[in-house]
């Protein structure tokens, strides 16, 4: 035990060397958080002006309402691009309360498509929440994580697909989540026009 400056036999002055090099690193490494990780397709997305409906997502996450959060994050960003025509979030939710839906957990591909109808739109975007909340560790960081896929409704083509997720530093969740969704409309709207 402890006994003379010694613990189990070891200088206690060694221990804290051999301490501090083994936390040093650990806290470099924890400490330099990653701003944002993304994976995805590239889109070949239609011209002219096609009606687009973006349906809540699913709530993965922790958030009871992160799900219709990042749907209206979504609504905001493409429509302020004014290259779809959007539907009103509150059209696509009425749509979905005549199919007797009340989460978008509860929404199926058939069910999507069926929402996508009764809106008439050409395009859907459809998703999930994974990550919406604080990561804890040496200090909270607000973290969020979004899936999402563009589909055709004409063919049910899958016209981009991507995944992505970013920790804030000095803001809160819902800035995190604004700008998440900022980014990956960037990339949505960075890819090529068809023919």
């Amino acid at each position: 035990m402890y006994r003379n400056n010694r613990w189990f036999g070891y200088p206690i002055h060694g221990l804290y060397r051999l301490g501090g090099i083994l936390v040093i690193p650990l806290l470099i490494v924890c400490g330099c958080g990653i701003s944002h990780i993304q994976t995805g397709t590239n889109a070949v997305l239609p011209t002219g002006k096609v009606r687009l409906a973006i349906l809540p997502l699913e709530n993965l996450s922790n958030h009871h309402n992160a799900g219709l959060i990042g749907a209206e994050l979504l609504v905001t960003e493409v429509r302020s691009r004014g290259r779809f025509n959007v539907v009103p979030f509150a059209e696509v939710r009425e749509a979905m309360e005549q199919s007797d839906i009340l989460r978008a957990d509860q929404m199926k591909n058939i069910t999507a498509n069926k929402i996508a109808q009764a809106v008439d739109a050409d395009l859907v975007m459809i998703g999930s929440v994974s990550e919406y909340g604080y990561q804890f560790g040496l200090r909270e960081q607000p973290s969020v994580s979004i899936n999402l896929r563009l589909v055709q409704m004409a063919n049910g083509d899958v016209l981009w697909a991507h995944s992505a997720g970013m920790i804030g530093r000095g803001v809160s969740v819902s800035m995190t989540a604004q700008s998440l969704v900022k980014m990956m409309i960037n990339e949505l709207f960075s890819s090529k026009e068809a023919d």
